[in-house]
């Protein structure tokens, strides 16, 4: 059993159920031709992102259920090519008790899966493939591989956008026109820096490992363009294990 307090905004020394918790918070999708955007990462106490390239090795039980949690009210999961890769990613998966709690706020039984890249190089063998019944969304650039996109169509809906890039911006309007109104991204950095350069991130969610890991592992955002877009912190939880769970907002936009 895994016990999870709460220190802001109302400190408790209750356990909380991340399902139950995450999914009744309110997150209005109020923009006009995109999904609300959510963030899910992992840290270390020193910043590091990953162990040995993948990130499982930051987390425990608790952080495995509060990532379960913030799928469980995505209605499609945006990751970058590199990180499908890296960290085997399957089709998104629920338990019986988020499938009832989506089916109670209009949503689709899982989330559907979105990839991001350029080239559409990717092998049709990955396990993000294996689910015929929840085919990922491929979403590429005016560059990709023809080759590439032609394999891929046997297991996964291709989408071409017109720049050579994939603009983060007409991505989730893409989405959007699929009827995706919350998107959770997970990454890679590359990604999110993308997402940040472009004002894109409503809510910011940080697992904060107690490990410190050294080494030479980057941060959770980069990119050539730096950005400043101020976030107030909404939630902190704090898990038996030392891990901290941090939530952050944007003021609520009209565009």
């Amino acid at each position: 059993m895994i016990v999870i307090n709460v220190l802001t905004p109302e400190p408790s020394d209750q356990p909380v159920n991340p399902l139950d918790a995450i999914g009744n918070e309110m997150r209005d999708p109020h923009h006009h031709n995109r999904p609300y955007v959510l963030t899910n990462m992992v840290n270390s106490m020193d910043g590091a992102i990953a162990v040995d390239g993948v990130s499982g090795a930051l987390g425990g039980d608790a952080d495995f259920a509060v990532f379960m949690a913030l799928r469980s009210v995505a209605d499609v999961i945006v990751v970058g090519a590199g990180t499908a890769r890296a960290e085997q990613y399957k089709a998104p998966s629920a338990s019986a008790e988020a499938k009832e709690q989506r089916q109670a706020r209009g949503q689709a039984p899982r989330p559907a899966l979105a990839v991001i890249t350029a080239s559409a190089r990717l092998d049709p063998n990955l396990p993000m493939f294996g689910d015929p019944d929840n085919r990922p969304h491929i979403i590429t650039g005016a560059d990709a591989d023809p080759h590439a996109m032609k394999h891929l169509e046997s297991v996964a809906d291709v989408h071409r956008l017109p720049t050579a890039s994939v603009d983060p911006t007409q991505a989730l309007s893409l989405l959007h026109g699929l009827g995706h109104r919350v998107a959770l991204l997970e990454g890679g950095p590359t990604l999110n820096g993308a997402f940040i350069e472009a004002d894109l991130i409503d809510e910011w969610n940080l697992s904060l490992s107690s490990m410190l890991v050294g080494g030479s592992s980057g941060r959770a955002a980069k990119g050539d363009v730096g950005r400043s877009h101020r976030f107030t912190v909404s939630r902190v939880w704090m898990a038996e294990d030392g891990m901290l769970f941090v939530q952050w907002k944007r003021a609520k936009r009209t565009t």
